[in-house]
């Protein structure tokens, strides 16, 4: 033959198919940057929250969110964080002064339904409830609904 072996065609292929792993491997796939976990799904603020003041417990009355900020819709119900704080003098509320009180996990949102609302009755305090805050979810990126002035029965 012309000095050449049987075997060349095949060793090119080689070579070209290692040089295309090897540009595929420096090109990368996916995203730029680091990878990111998956984004929490933010509940929608609550609407239609109401409190009713039994002596030093309260009553809280809403309904929980079905649908993220986004518009998804909720896998399953978010939690639901209850804070308890104070007015300044001139009725603004005292941020300083609020503390989570209760935090009550979406797998238990139907012990607290009824009539399609959640229910939940906040036990007596020695303090008069001046403001109470509500957050579905957890962390600072959750909405929250505020209750400045409760009535009292």
């Amino acid at each position: 033959m012309n000095g050449r072996s049987a075997t060349f065609p095949s060793h090119r292929y080689l070579q070209l198919g290692i040089a295309a792993f090897g540009c595929w491997l420096l090109a990368g796939c996916g995203a730029p940057g680091d990878p990111q976990p998956p984004s929490p799904a933010i509940p929608s603020a609550i609407g239609d929250l109401s409190a009713q003041q039994h002596g030093n417990g309260v009553e809280l009355v809403f309904t929980l969110p079905r649908r993220t900020v986004a518009g998804d819709r909720l896998a399953e119900p978010p939690a639901m964080e209850i804070f308890r704080g104070s007015l300044k003098p001139n009725g603004a509320p005292d941020n300083k002064t609020f503390k989570l009180v209760y935090t009550i996990p979406g797998a238990l949102a139907d012990v607290y339904t009824a009539r399609r609302k959640i229910q939940f009755t906040q036990p007596k305090y020695s303090a008069p409830i001046r403001e109470l805050r509500l957050r579905t979810g957890c962390g600072p990126a959750h909405p929250e609904k505020k209750i400045p002035q409760i009535p009292t029965l």
